[in-house]
């Protein structure tokens, strides 16, 4: 998991997140705290979507990360358990569960392409 987020530490774009931001901190507080310290350091911008609960606003408003990120949210009737990242020609995507998370990064210019399209389109519909 660590590895997966590590690699968007390079990205030399926005990266384009889903998120379920309660999932995260509950199953990968330890290693996303240190990860989103390094990339505020790094000026890594992020365009987000979270699930819309009071939990995530609430959240958000104190997360080292939103000094570098744009949020929107997604009606929570749309909650998704896993994260994805869109940036550099890759999606990577991070499985948030208790037992036998996944994480795994896809380099692959039109998965990318697909990906980044679909999130844009989204993001300038909300």
């Amino acid at each position: 998991m660590k590895t997966v987020l590590d690699d968007t530490l390079s990205a030399h774009e926005i990266i384009y997140t889903y998120v379920n931001a309660q999932d995260m901190e509950t199953y990968f507080k330890t290693i996303n705290d240190p990860y989103a310290q390094k990339r505020v350091e790094q000026n890594i911008k992020k365009r987000v979507f979270v699930e819309d609960t009071p939990w995530s606003r609430d959240f958000l408003k104190k997360y080292i990360g939103m000094k570098v990120s744009e949020v929107k949210f997604l009606p929570a009737s749309k909650i998704f358990h896993l994260e994805m990242n869109i940036y550099d020609g890759k999606v990577t995507y991070l499985t948030y569960r208790d037992r036998e998370p996944i994480g795994i990064i896809i380099e692959d210019r039109d998965i990318y392409e697909v990906q980044r399209a679909l999130f844009e389109t989204l993001w300038s519909m909300i």
